[in-house]
């Protein structure tokens, strides 16, 4: 459902929901937090851009986190863009579904075509 409209600035200063996904092991989230995020929306963005004049043309970085499909979120610390901003970069990271509900292939489900994969006939 559309967000209720409002006037002014908003303020997005918190990560969304992040993907369900399994924990990572003790020794490897030791060095690697994965923060759980609770809700369901989890395909969202994060924006961190410096406050350029109206028409500047800034470079962009879009990180996409890794963990092989089945972990991670664009909310982990070390993924932080504030450094990028600092120095004139918008940065952008984004989250996507994971592990079945992302990829997940059931017999009596559409299939949606992936790009270079042919469709049975």
């Amino acid at each position: 459902m559309p967000l209720p409209p409002w006037d002014g600035v908003r303020e997005a200063v918190d990560f969304g929901p992040t993907p369900p996904k399994p924990p990572y092991s003790d020794a490897f989230a030791h060095y690697l937090a994965d923060p759980v995020v609770p809700g369901d929306d989890c395909l969202n963005l994060n924006v961190w851009t410096p406050q350029p004049d109206p028409g500047a043309r800034l470079p962009v970085l879009v990180w996409i986190h890794g963990g092989a499909l089945t972990r991670g979120s664009s909310a982990v610390p070390v993924y932080d863009g504030h450094a990028f901003a600092r120095d004139g970069v918008v940065c952008v990271s984004v989250n996507y579904r994971l592990g079945v509900e992302g990829y997940g292939l059931f017999p009596d489900t559409p299939r949606t075509r992936a790009y270079g994969t042919r469709s049975p006939p």
